[in-house]
This record gives structure tokens, C-alpha cells and sequence, in this order.
């Protein structure tokens, strides 16, 4: 009967560490923020260092967008009460931003991962925070590797970085982030043609 019955309780505990450890699993859900198209057609070199360092910028969204784009509106709007009447970035963000407690939220699901955060915008519409690889692909639920790209008019291939797939947020804090950058360098900024306007003179 002893044995039974130690039998019982190895299966209770069993079933309860199972079913505790189900309900620890998170739900991710991906930002729309897809692999860069540079990614998919370069080659791969193969994963980037755990221990290298991003530097990351998490932004916001609005809470009030319709809002904050009447009050840019206005502002600009000779006609307005508001022309040329500018707002703080302490006001744009307790005007239009996510609350206080929001913003938070997501700062400390970053510190939890071992992110150290930077700046706080008094906007409310960005985090910035360092990580390393390890701790950002952790966070995020991605894979971040080097690639060999060639730039045009280049022979020699520069050695860049991406993800591999979507980043991903729990479900709990997914509403409150819309873009992570600095996950990537692979996509290049191109600089167009300088265009010199010549201004008569006394014009």
C-alpha cells in the first residue's frame, strides 16, 4: 500500500509540473516587421555572435493618432488658434501617448531579458535599450545571423546582419510595440542626387 501509494503521489506531482509548465509556455506574436528582402537573397555566413551588442530602439504606438495628427494640423494652419503654438514632448506624450504605466510595461519586460535600458522618450514613442544577440533573439523569439552582400559598385563583400524571421513579442505586451530597429544593418540607406537651388541675387 505504501508503494501505491508514493506511486500516487509521483504521478500527482508529475501531472501538476506538466500542467504548471504548460501554462508558463508563451503565446508570441510576430510585429509586422518581415525579414529584409536583402536577407533572403544574400549569403549566408552564419550565426552572429551571442555576445556582440545591438543597440535597439523600440518604438510606441499612439494612443490617440487621429488626435495627434489634428494637433500637427492645427499647428501648421495659419487659420488656427494653434498656429505655430508647439507642444513639449512631455505634452505630446500625455496628450497623444500610451499611459505612463504602458510604457513602463514594456521597459521592463526588456530589463527582465537582461536589456539595459537608455532613454525613455518623454514622447512616449520609443525605448531605447542595449542588448546582446543572445538576449535580443531570447526576447524577441528570432534568429539573428551575418550575411555576405556585395553593394553596387562594390567587388568586395561587406559582412552584415539580420534576422531570420519576424520578431515576436508576448501577447501581453504585443499592442504596445509596433517596430524594433537595430536588428539589422543589412538594408542601407541610399543617398540620392545633392540638388543645388541657385537664388537670384536680392531674391
Amino acid at each position: 500500500m505504501k508503494s501505491m501509494s508514493l506511486s500516487a503521489v509521483v504521478v500527482i506531482l508529475g501531472l501538476g509540473s506538466l500542467l504548471m509548465g504548460q501554462k508558463k509556455q508563451v503565446e508570441w506574436i510576430p510585429l509586422d516587421q518581415p525579414v529584409p528582402k536583402s536577407a533572403v537573397t544574400a549569403a549566408l555566413i552564419g550565426p552572429k555572435s551571442g555576445a556582440d551588442l545591438l543597440h535597439l530602439s523600440i518604438s510606441l504606438p499612439l494612443r490617440d493618432p487621429v488626435g495627434m495628427q489634428q494637433f500637427v494640423d492645427s499647428v501648421s494652419d495659419p487659420t488656427s488658434p494653434n498656429y505655430r503654438h508647439f507642444a513639449t514632448p512631455e505634452e505630446i506624450g500625455a496628450r497623444f501617448g500610451l499611459p505612463a504605466s504602458a510604457v513602463k510595461k514594456v521597459a521592463d519586460y526588456l530589463t527582465s531579458q537582461g536589456f539595459k535600458v537608455t532613454l525613455l522618450a518623454k514622447s512616449r514613442q520609443s525605448i531605447a535599450a542595449d542588448a546582446t544577440v543572445a538576449q535580443a533573439q531570447s526576447a524577441f523569439n528570432t534568429t539573428i545571423s551575418e550575411f555576405s552582400i556585395v553593394e553596387p559598385g562594390k567587388t568586395e563583400p561587406d559582412v552584415r546582419f539580420a534576422y531570420n524571421k519576424p520578431p515576436s513579442l508576448p501577447a501581453s505586451i504585443r499592442p504596445l510595440v509596433t517596430y524594433i530597429g537595430g536588428l539589422e544593418n543589412i538594408v542601407q540607406p541610399r543617398h540620392g542626387p545633392i540638388r543645388h537651388t541657385i537664388h537670384p541675387v536680392g531674391g
